[in-house]
């Protein structure tokens, strides 16, 4: 008659300490800060090479990611950076209208 076989208490402890780990990155949080982080480097790269309006929709979209992983302060910052990316925006935005009247009142 075949024995049962033993069971490891160290292997015991290695999956229970790895599904913990595997429920509180799901559950807790994990996924929606790497993915609002993501969308902090994409505003980076928007910042960097787009233009002010594409930087100011990633501001909104990193403020969207916090809002889903819950951070509120982080959400309120962002929302204010979306903010003041639309008003430089509009004032760039104005002062070439004014440039391109005024041009073209002088011509």
């Amino acid at each position: 008659m075949p024995q049962p076989a033993k069971r490891n208490p160290v292997a015991a402890i290695i999956i229970l300490a790895i599904s913990v780990g595997i429920v509180w990155y799901l559950l807790g949080g994990g996924v929606e800060n790497k993915v609002a982080n993501d969308a902090v480097k994409e505003y980076e790269i928007t910042q960097r090479d787009g233009t002010k309006m594409d930087a100011c929709v990633h501001a909104g979209l990193v403020a969207a990611a916090y809002l889903q992983a819950k951070d509120e302060d982080k959400y309120r910052e962002w929302k204010a950076t979306e903010k003041a990316g639309l008003r430089c925006g509009r004032d760039a935005e104005n002062a070439l209208r004014t440039e391109c009247f005024e041009e073209f009142s002088s011509t």
